[in-house]
């Protein structure tokens, strides 16, 4: 597991947080969903995850749900070789259906590009409610044990920077 990664950098950082002291247990012979699974945090949450996967010998399963099956092809390559790595196709605006058990969701997707959020503040919320109830129902049909949701400050607006 040496050059798991062709970047040295993504390796040793990723080998730094599996010899941390964080307890990987709770993911044993569990699933991880993680929405928006080719951009920036989503794509690097997976690969560290599958790392710990095989380091820790979890068992866990890692599904990645994307837009583009041609993103995910460029974003991960090798990778999806990885025995415990799936990913599902959905748009997060529409109801995410699997056959897949789900344990954890970790919900990253969101509208990122900073003029997309200027120009169409109204569908970068929608966005981000609607993904957001999606997953949650998705959470409650799968009898997930776990959601955790992450997003960038501009999904909470203009900050008043006198506080």
């Amino acid at each position: 597991m040496d050059n798991f990664f062709e970047n040295k950098i993504l390796n040793d950082d990723i080998r730094l947080i599996a010899e941390s002291n964080l307890d990987f247990s709770i993911f044993k012979n569990s699933s991880v969903l993680v929405t928006g699974a080719t951009g920036l945090i989503g794509s690097l949450l997976i690969k560290t995850l599958v790392f710990c996967n095989k380091y820790h010998s979890l068992n866990m399963k890692v599904i990645g749900l994307a837009r583009s099956e041609e993103k995910v092809n460029n974003c991960f390559g090798d990778l999806l070789k990885e025995d415990g790595l799936a990913f599902i196709y959905n748009d997060i605006n529409q109801k995410v259906q699997t056959e897949l058990n789900i344990d954890y969701i970790i919900h990253t997707a969101s509208v990122t590009a900073s003029k997309t959020m200027v120009e169409y503040p109204v569908d970068t919320i929608t966005t981000s409610v609607l993904g957001t109830k999606n997953i949650l129902d998705l959470a409650v049909e799968k009898g997930s044990k776990g959601v955790v949701y992450l997003s960038s400050m501009e999904v909470y607006g203009v900050t008043d920077k006198s506080l």
